[in-house]
């Protein structure tokens, strides 16, 4: 009798234990709801830098899937305008007439939030950790957990060097900024005026380096500055002095130089900092450049080791708040399976066959499979530590941009420009203007 009170109780317990199972099993089903199948859904995509043939294949493939959804995709052809390709799309979407889907650079996030749809639940918050770095999910994650925003790929800042050069003076690979200007000393060259022959590294100047206020910025957030409410602090004024003495000091680098990516791939500067889409542009104007790339490097600190941050500025899609539910729950849901990591490796090889390098995958779930991928990986393996400011430069956002190159000019110059205290303030202005601007 005992013996069979025991097998009760223990059945009881399975059945219990089973149906908490299909329960939570249940539950999770309906965290990611599946597209319906009975309404016919049209959506408008706004793409930038993948042409349609790139993009061709994956739609039909998930079309394939989802019968009832037709997807228009159409590439914005605003690489040069990018301020103006935000106005536009913010102004587009704000009249009712945008696209149900459309890509922005992550740090517009606050400024489209007035026109962007919150009900992405294709992603649980726990999945979308899971599937991204940390500066996304800083980025795309609002603080009650809605998801805004889905990365297709990644890009940032890496240390460009010829490698010819370093081998031939016998030269390692700088990792912090004082091994690098002790690098960069020793490849700058004069003739007999003092002029330079060559650089040893394009950085010092606003107005002639490319993302000067991306690296300007970097120093700041390595050595812990708040930004804005601490860019008249001390440690502010010192890494903005360490910032220009490549100019000012070392005279490595002044503004009479070229642009700084020009000057690297014609070899009158031997290292440069860029993000992976320059390499296209570096190869086209110099095709046989033995070109090495590494982190940027990292602050040392007084127990020995380095502060590691390293530098995002990469892109987003998301969907607008205009587009109706279905629309809406059908775009999040096309997003998610273009970021899932078999969909990411078909978008890396259709861009390869357009530009011959391809794209890094945003989902971190590739990591291991792309970190030693030629190009790719190096400024792939500083994804996981990245941060990422609205002082991005060359993507939309010129007015916060200028601000801080005009701050390194004019510190350099001995302009009212480079004073840090009117900075701060210009830049809290600028920070209300935009609250106006884009609501």
């Amino acid at each position: 009798m005992k013996f069979s009170k025991i097998l009760i109780i223990f059945a009881i317990t399975i059945i219990l234990i089973f149906s908490l199972i299909l329960t939570i099993l249940a539950i999770k089903k309906k965290s990611r709801p599946t597209v319906k199948d009975d309404e016919e859904i049209t959506l408008y995509y706004w793409g930038l830098f993948e042409p349609e043939s790139v993009m061709v294949d994956l739609i039909k493939e998930y079309q394939s899937l989802h019968p009832n959804i037709t997807i228009v995709y159409t590439q914005k052809k605003y690489d040069d305008d990018l301020d103006n390709y935000k106005k536009l799309l913010f102004q587009r979407l704000k009249d009712k007439r945008g696209p149900d889907i459309f890509r922005i650079h992550s740090t517009w996030v606050f400024d489209f939030l007035s026109q962007m749809s919150f009900s992405n639940s294709a992603y649980t918050v726990k999945d979308y950790k899971e599937s991204f770095y940390p500066v996304m999910v800083n980025q795309c994650v609002s603080p009650k957990g809605e998801i805004v925003c889905v990365p297709l790929m990644y890009d940032g800042l890496v240390l460009y060097y010829n490698k010819d050069v370093l081998t031939e003076n016998n030269l390692d690979v700088p990792k912090t900024w004082g091994d690098l200007s002790v690098v960069a000393k020793n490849l700058t060259r004069y003739d007999k005026d003092g002029k330079f022959l060559v650089s040893g590294l394009s950085l010092g100047t606003g107005n002639n380096v490319d993302y000067s206020s991306d690296l300007l910025t970097l120093m700041f957030e390595q050595s812990g500055v708040k930004i804005p409410d601490e860019l008249d602090s001390e440690k502010a004024q010192v890494a903005l002095q360490y910032y220009t003495n490549f100019s000012s000091k070392y005279n490595i680098w002044n503004s009479d130089m070229p642009n700084s990516k020009v000057a690297f791939a014609t070899g009158k500067s031997m290292m440069y900092f860029g993000k992976l889409k320059d390499l296209f542009d570096i190869k086209r104007l110099n095709p046989t450049l033995n070109i090495g790339m590494a982190q940027v490097p990292q602050l040392p600190t007084y127990a020995g080791g380095t502060i590691n941050k390293t530098w995002a500025s990469y892109w987003v899609e998301t969907v607008s708040n205009d587009a109706t539910d279905s629309e809406q729950q059908a775009s999040w849901d096309f997003l998610r399976w273009l970021s899932e990591p078999d969909q990411q490796v078909k978008l890396y090889k259709n861009v390869k066959i357009v530009n011959n390098i391809g794209m890094i995958p945003s989902n971190s779930k590739l990591y291991d499979s792309f970190k030693n991928v030629t190009y790719i990986g190096p400024v792939l393996s500083q994804a996981p530590i990245a941060v990422s400011q609205i002082t991005s430069d060359k993507v939309g956002n010129s007015d916060y941009s200028d601000l801080f190159k005009n701050l390194i000019d004019g510190y350099i110059n001995g302009r009212s420009s480079g004073s840090l205290k009117k900075v701060k303030n210009d830049y809290e202005k600028l920070q209300k203007e935009h609250r106006k601007e884009f609501r």
